[in-house]
């Protein structure tokens, strides 16, 4: 478990670097913030006006689809842990960077979306604070059922 962590960490320190070097200089807001805005005075895959925005602090707003049968329903009113945040955020900038930027942000959002599906099944299946390193095939499958 202790390599996971280690594995996770160097992940992330490597996505944040890279988003601060490549993406920073474009953008009007920070590594640190729990949601990415576009604006029309930004470049790349952030560029436009109201083409949404990638959420990363909250869950609440996805209620479709996210329990099987016989699963209790749970109170999603709560923040996504701020490790999971920044693996969430890492996989995002990865995926720009896999695309040369050129992805969409709803494209970026759906993966985004599918993350916090992820988050809520673990939830679901009793997780109290659901960690990176506990993600496993069963609970990607239940997600994205």
């Amino acid at each position: 478990m202790r390599e996971k962590l280690e594995n996770l960490k160097l992940f992330i320190a490597e996505h944040k670097a890279y988003f601060n070097e490549n993406i920073k200089p474009d953008v009007n807001f920070s590594w640190e913030d729990d949601s990415w805005h576009p604006d029309a005075e930004q470049k790349g895959v952030f560029s436009g006006r109201n083409s949404g925005h990638l959420e990363f602090k909250s869950i609440k707003k996805l209620k479709k689809g996210i329990y099987l049968d016989g699963d209790k329903q749970i109170d999603l009113d709560h923040e996504v842990n701020g490790e999971y945040r920044d693996f969430m955020k890492s996989l995002i900038v990865l995926l720009i960077k896999l695309s040369n930027q050129k992805i969409s942000l709803s494209a970026l959002n759906r993966d985004a979306l599918l993350l916090k599906r992820i988050y809520i099944r673990m939830l679901i299946n009793g997780e109290q604070m659901p960690k990176v390193q506990t993600i496993s095939n069963e609970i990607i499958s239940q997600a994205m059922l």
